[in-house]
């Protein structure tokens, strides 16, 4: 819990950063111009592009929020038709996409080190692979969910 206050206390901290470098502007003299954030379909990343988009707002700026799978955001993000991306893993994940952007992105420090994706199941439940899974195909209806 403890980590996951200091990611999103990070998160908050970089966007606010990244705000006061728009270059956009809008035609209202109040208006100190628009965002546009660019977030991939998880529950985590919409909370934190909502969080922002309402705190970016109580500060002047216009927000569009993007959404769109990772390939798409990060040309979108090269071309400067997205100022953010909120959510980049690395070292695997997103490791191909930011090798083939690094020369037209800005990458800040990662939150996490090693960052891996996988599967978890109870601690009850008497599985320690993707293998094992099929030992338990009954009790799970055959079916998993994310």
């Amino acid at each position: 819990m403890k980590k996951e206050l200091i990611r999103i206390a990070f998160t908050l901290s970089l966007i606010v950063m990244i705000a006061g470098c728009s270059s956009s502007t809008n035609s209202s003299s109040d208006d100190k111009g628009t965002i546009t954030i660019g977030y991939n379909n998880f529950s985590e990343t919409i909370a934190v592009v909502n969080v922002w988009k309402q705190i970016l707002e109580d500060q002047g700026y216009d927000v569009d929020l993007t959404q769109t799978e990772k390939g798409p955001l990060f040309a979108a993000l090269s071309q400067g038709d997205v100022d953010i991306n909120a959510e980049v893993w690395l070292p695997s994940t997103d490791k191909s996409y930011v090798d083939k952007y690094k020369d037209k992105i800005v990458q800040h420090e990662a939150w996490y080190e090693d960052t891996t994706i996988g599967l978890a199941v109870p601690e009850y439940v008497d599985i320690d692979s993707i293998a094992d899974l099929n030992d338990h195909k009954k009790n799970i209806m055959g079916k998993l969910s994310g």
